[in-house]
C-alpha cells in the first residue's frame, strides 16, 4: 500500500484572530483531505519534526526555514511588499524552492538569485490562494458579496461608500474594520474553510477587487477563486489573471480608479440582476474552468510532484554519486569523492555523540566518512563506533582515533583532518547535528563554484526551552508561540567582517578540501583552548575566496544554562588570551590589513597575565562614559573594542559589563543611550538586566537618544553585571545605510548611579506649586514623569514614537500613575494632560483622573493627529480642592497591543506633558463675592 504523502502548512500568523492566511489554510485541509493527502497546519519547528511531512509550506515570507525538511516558499504576494525588506529577503532565500504566483515572481526570484552562482527550483505552475471543489452552487442572484479583513484602512473606500448607499452591498468582516459601512456590514463569518461559500451563495453575485500591487504583479487574492468554486457571477477589477483566465465568462471593470468605479459596478450589477439566466449560465463556465485548472484538488498533487523535484535538487533523497574525481584536487578518485567529518568527542554523555553520529548516518550523501577523534580515551565512545561504523552500508565508514587531553580543543580538529581520507573534510561536534541534505548541498556548492571551501547557513536550537521571538508571531491573541528555533547565520561572505573576528561560519556548516586546509595552517597545532575554528578558517581564508550555499542545512544546540557550551563555559580572560594569539598567527596574512586596530567583539577581555577581577566601581555623580579602556575596565563583553564619539557600540546580541558600586542610600542605575535604527528592517527588542533589579525589555523605537533606569533592591552590591541582549541585529552595510558590516545595537553614552531620596524613603516626592503672577504652577515632561515615581521608571522609557517630535511614557493595564502636590491653601486646580495614542487603537475613552479618589468630569482641549498618533489635551477642573498635600491619579484601564508596529507590549495612552495649575486670584475673587 503506498504511503499517504505528508504536507505540513506553516501558520505564519498565529497571534491574529482574523487573516485570510487562516481561512485558507482550513480550504487547503479540506482539498488534501478529498484528494487523500495528509496535511496538517503548524506554527512551531517542533511540530514540524513531530508531524515528520514530506514537504513543509511556508504562507508568508516572514516564516523561515528552520527545519531539515524540503520547505518551499509560497511566493504569491507582490515583490514590492517584500523586496526592500532584509528580514523577509533572507526569509525567502532559506526556503528550498518556491511555488510561484506570476510571472513578475518568477522574474524578481530570477532577479534575486542571478549574482549567487547558485538557483533554486521554481514551479512552472502557478500556485495561488485558491479554493476546493465545492457542493454548493448559487441558485438565484440577490445582492453584491464582498468579505476581507479590511487590515490597511481606506482602501477602495470611495468604492465600498457608492455601494452602500444604493443598499446593494452585504459586506462580511471584522466589525471594528467596516465601521464607516455599517448599514452594509451583515457581521463576521467563522474561518472554517466552509461558511464563506454559504454567504456567498446567499448572495449570488461576487465582488472580486485588489490592491494596486497587486494588480501589478498579477497575483490575485481568494475573491475570484471562492466566487468561482461556488458558480457565482464574478464582478472583477482589471487585474490581468481575471482577463487571461475567465475571460469572458466573468464582467471586468473597465475603470483603472477603482475608488471612482462605483457606478460602472452598479450599471453591471443591474444588468446581473435583470438576466438572472443568462449570468447564471456564464458563471457555470467560469465554474467549469476553475473546476478543470485551479482549484486546489487539482493544484494540490502538482506541489507535490514539484516538492519530489525539489527535494532530489537539494540532496534530500538518496542517489548515486556522480564522478567528480576530475574537478577535484584531493587524492585517488575514491578519496576524490570520499567525505571526511571530523567528531570530536570525550567530555559529555554518549548519548550526545549518539545524536551527531546518526545525523551522520541519515545523510543522503555518499561515500561518508566519520572520523572519532576522542581526547578522553573512553570505552563507551570507541564501542559506538564499531556498531555504527559496523552498519550494511558500505559506503559509509567510521574511523576511530584517541588525541591528548590537553585542553586544546585544536588538536582533534588537527590529528583528525590528518588522518581523513576524504578529498574534502569538515567539522562537526557531538553535541551538534545537521540536516540530511547538509554534505549534499555542501559538496554540489564545492563542485558548483570550484571553491575549496564551501560552508552554509545554519539554525539555532534552543534545547533548554527558550522561546525565541519574531515579527509575525505579535498579534492581539496575545498567545506566547513556543519556537525553540531560529535562523541564526544565513550570511555571504563579508571579508572585512570576518577577519574582525565577526565569526558567522558555524563549525557544523562547512567543508574544505584536505590538502588545502593542511597546507594553509602548516599541519601546525596552534594549541588554542577556543577559537580553533576560525583560526584554521581564516588560515584557509586568507589566500581562496569561499562560496555560500544559501541553503539551511545544519543545527547548532545551545544550551545557555550549561557549561558544556564552549561560549558559556570557558572565562573572558581565555577568549581575550585566544583572541591575542589568532591576531599574531595571522598578523603578516595581509599586510594592508589594519591588524592592531581590530574590534575583537566578544574575545576583547584580559591580557593573559591581568587578574579578571572587577576593577572600576560606580559611585554617585561619577558615570561611567566610555573611554579607551573601557573594554578592560569593565570586563566589557560583546562590546566594540574602542569607543566612537562620546559612546560605544554593542555589536553582539549578547553583551555584558562587571563594575562595583559604592552607593550609602538606595539608589537605581540610567543607562543613557542611541539605538541603531533601521525603518522597515526587523523589530528589535532590548532586554536589559541587572544584579539587584527586576529586568526591562522594550522594543526600539527610533534612533533618537533614551534613556533608561533600573532600581536596585539593597543598598550595596560590592559587584554587579549589567546584561543587554537583542532579539537580533543589523549592520548598516546589510541595510544599505554603509559599508559598516558590524551588527549594532546600542551606542552606550552613559552609566550613572543615581540615588533615590532620602534614607528609608519609599514614597514619591511631593510637587510644590510655586506661585507667580497670580498663578500657582508645575510642569512635568515625560522624562519627569520617568524620574518622578521610581515603580513607573522601573517600567517605562521616554520614546519618540515614529518621528513625531514629542516624548512619551507609555501607561499599561490597570496602571495609575499618582502624583502628590503640594498646596498653598484650598481651592480650585486644574489638571491639563498631554496624552497620546494611536489612531487605530481606540483606548482614549477610558482614560481618566482621580483627586484624593474622586474621579471628576474632563474637557478636551485640542485634537492633533500627526504621523499615525493623536495628541489630546485634557482638562480636568477640580472645585474646593483642599490645602496641604493631594494625591492624583492619572488612570487607564484599557489597552492594545499595537500590532502593526511590531510592538509587543499592551500599551493604553502615553503621558507626554502634565501641568498642574491653580489660579489663586480667580479663587480669591470668588471668595470676595461671596
Amino acid at each position: 500500500m503506498q504511503k499517504r504523502k505528508k504536507i505540513a502548512f506553516i501558520e505564519s500568523w498565529p497571534n491574529l484572530a482574523f487573516s485570510a492566511e487562516r481561512e485558507f489554510l482550513k480550504r487547503f485541509l479540506i482539498s488534501c483531505s478529498a484528494i487523500d493527502v495528509d496535511c496538517r497546519v503548524v506554527v512551531t519547528s517542533d511540530e514540524i519534526n513531530d508531524y515528520n511531512p514530506d514537504v513543509v509550506l511556508c504562507s508568508h515570507e516572514f516564516s523561515r526555514k528552520i527545519t531539515g525538511h524540503p520547505t518551499l516558499g509560497v511566493m504569491w504576494s507582490p515583490p514590492e511588499f517584500f523586496e526592500n525588506d532584509p528580514y523577509r529577503l533572507k526569509s525567502i532565500m532559506s526556503y528550498d524552492g518556491y511555488l510561484v504566483g506570476s510571472s513578475k515572481v518568477a522574474q524578481f526570484l530570477d532577479d534575486l538569485w542571478f549574482s549567487t552562482g547558485t538557483n533554486k527550483l521554481r514551479s512552472s505552475f502557478r500556485f495561488l490562494p485558491s479554493s476546493p471543489k465545492s457542493s454548493l452552487s448559487v441558485k438565484e442572484l440577490r445582492s453584491l458579496f464582498y468579505a476581507g479583513v479590511h487590515w490597511d484602512g481606506a482602501r477602495h473606500n470611495g468604492l465600498f461608500s457608492r455601494l452602500s448607499q444604493k443598499k446593494v452591498l452585504d459586506v462580511y468582516g471584522p466589525k471594528e474594520s467596516w465601521s464607516d459601512f455599517a448599514e452594509a456590514h451583515r457581521g463576521t463569518i467563522p474561518l472554517d474553510g466552509k461558511s464563506m461559500f454559504n454567504r456567498i451563495c446567499e448572495s449570488g453575485v461576487a465582488l472580486a477587487v485588489h490592491k494596486a500591487a497587486h494588480r501589478r504583479a498579477n497575483t490575485p487574492s481568494m475573491r475570484l477563486f471562492e466566487a468561482a468554486s461556488v458558480g457565482a457571477s464574478i464582478i472583477s477589477d482589471n487585474i490581468p489573471f481575471a482577463r487571461e483566465v475567465f475571460g469572458d465568462t466573468i464582467h471586468i471593470i473597465d475603470s483603472g480608479d477603482l475608488n471612482g468605479a462605483g457606478d460602472e459596478i452598479l450599471h453591471i450589477l443591474d444588468g446581473i440582476l435583470t438576466n438572472p439566466k443568462i449570468e447564471l449560465e456564464r458563471a457555470a463556465a467560469a465554474r467549469e474552468i476553475f473546476e478543470r485548472d485551479w482549484s486546489l484538488d487539482v493544484l494540490i498533487p502538482k506541489v507535490l510532484e514539484f516538492s519530489e523535484d525539489v527535494s532530489e535538487a537539494e540532496g534530500f533523497t538518496r542517489r548515486p554519486v556522480r564522478n567528480l574525481s576530475k574537478r577535484s584536487s584531493g587524492g585517488s578518485k575514491k578519496g576524490s569523492d570520499l567525505v571526511s567529518i571530523i567528531v570530536r568527542t570525550g567530555g559529555r554523555n554518549i548519548d550526545f555523540l549518539k545524536r551527531s553520529l546518526n545525523s551522520l548516518y541519515l545523510q543522503s550523501y555518499r561515500p561518508l566518512e566519520a572520523v572519532v577523534v576522542d581526547y578522553k580515551g573512553r570505552d563507551d565512545v570507541k564501542d559506538l563506533c564499531s556498531l555504527v561504523g559496523g552498519s550494511d552500508d558500505p559506503e559509509f565508514n567510521v574511523t576511530y582515533l584517541t588525541s591528548p587531553n590537553n585542553g586544546f580543543r585544536s588538536t582533534p580538529i588537527l590529528k583528525g583532518a590528518t588522518a581523513a581520507r576524504g578529498g574534502f573534510i569538515g567539522l562537526l561536534d557531538d553535541d551538534d547535528t545537521i540536516h540530511t541534505n547538509c554534505i549534499a548541498t555542501l559538496i554540489n556548492r564545492a563542485h558548483e563554484s570550484k571553491k575549496k571551501f564551501v560552508y552554509g547557513g545554519v539554525v539555532k536550537f534552543h534545547e533548554d526551552g527558550d522561546f525565541v521571538t519574531a515579527p509575525n508571531f505579535n498579534g492581539p491573541l496575545g498567545e506566547i508561540i513556543e519556537e525553540r528555533r531560529e535562523l541564526h547565520f544565513f550570511d555571504p561572505f563579508n571579508r572585512d567582517r570576518f577577519f574582525n573576528l565577526d565569526n558567522f561560519i558555524q563549525s557544523n556548516t562547512w567543508i574544505c578540501d584536505r590538502k588545502t586546509f593542511l597546507n594553509s595552517c602548516q599541519q601546525a597545532d596552534p594549541e588554542l583552548e577556543v577559537a580553533e575554528d576560525v583560526y584554521f578558517y581564516g588560515c584557509v581564508l586568507q589566500s581562496n575566496e569561499p562560496a555560500f550555499t544559501y541553503r539551511v542545512a545544519s543545527q547548532w544546540h545551545w544550551r545557555s544554562g550549561e557549561d558544556v557550551n564552549s561560549m558559556t563555559g570557558v572565562g573572558q580572560d581565555v577568549w581575550g588570551r585566544c583572541a591575542n594569539r589568532v591576531k599574531g598567527r595571522w598578523k603578516f596574512f595581509d599586510e594592508n590589513f589594519q591588524w592592531d586596530s581590530l574590534p575583537y567583539n566578544a574575545w576583547s577581555g584580559a591580557e593573559e597575565d591581568e587578574d579578571p577581577a572587577i576593577k572600576k566601581s560606580l559611585r554617585i555623580d561619577n558615570p561611567i562614559v566610555p573611554t579607551d579602556s573601557f573594554v578592560s575596565d569593565y570586563s566589557a563583553r560583546g562590546f566594540a573594542a574602542s569607543p566612537e564619539g562620546d559612546g560605544i557600540w554593542i555589536t553582539e546580541r549578547n553583551a555584558s559589563i562587571r563594575f562595583g558600586c559604592i552607593a550609602s542610600r538606595e539608589f537605581g542605575v540610567k543607562i543613557n543611550f542611541i539605538p541603531f535604527y533601521a525603518p522597515g528592517a526587523e523589530r528589535v527588542v532590548l532586554h536589559v538586566s541587572c544584579t539587584g533589579a527586576e529586568d526591562l525589555t522594550f522594543p526600539v523605537m527610533d534612533g533618537n537618544a533614551s534613556e533608561i533606569f533600573l532600581e536596585i533592591q539593597g543598598n550595596a552590591h560590592e559587584e554587579m553585571e549589567m546584561q543587554f541582549s537583542f532579539n537580533c541585529m543589523h549592520s548598516p552595510q546589510e541595510l544599505g545605510i554603509s559599508d559598516d558590516a558590524r551588527m549594532l545595537g546600542i551606542f552606550v553614552r552613559s552609566i550613572e548611579l543615581v540615588e533615590l531620596g532620602l534614607p528609608g524613603s519609599a514614597t514619591p516626592r511631593t510637587i510644590p506649586l510655586e506661585e507667580g503672577g497670580g498663578k500657582a504652577v508645575a510642569e512635568l515632561s515625560a522624562a519627569d514623569v520617568v524620574n518622578y515615581d521610581r515603580e513607573f521608571a522601573r517600567r517605562y522609557s521616554v520614546e519618540t514614537v515614529d518621528g513625531v517630535p514629542e516624548s512619551f511614557v507609555w501607561m499599561g493595564m490597570d496602571e495609575n500613575f499618582p502624583i502628590s502636590v503640594e498646596l498653598p491653601e484650598g481651592g480650585p486646580l486644574s489638571v491639563s494632560v498631554r496624552i497620546a495614542f494611536f489612531v487605530d487603537m481606540n483606548v482614549f475613552e477610558a482614560f481618566h483622573v482621580k483627586v484624593d479618589g474622586r474621579l471628576y468630569d474632563r474637557r478636551v482641549t485640542e485634537v492633533v493627529e500627526v504621523g499615525g498618533m493623536k495628541f489630546r489635551d485634557v482638562v480636568f477642573v477640580f472645585d474646593a480642592v483642599g490645602e496641604g498635600e493631594v494625591r492624583i491619579e492619572l488612570c487607564s484601564p484599557l489597552t492594545r497591543q499595537p500590532a502593526f508596529r511590531g510592538d509587543p507590549r499592551a500599551l493604553s495612552v502615553s503621558i507626554s506633558k502634565i501641568n498642574l495649575t491653580r489660579d489663586i486670584l480667580k479663587f480669591d475673587r470668588e471668595l470676595a463675592s461671596q
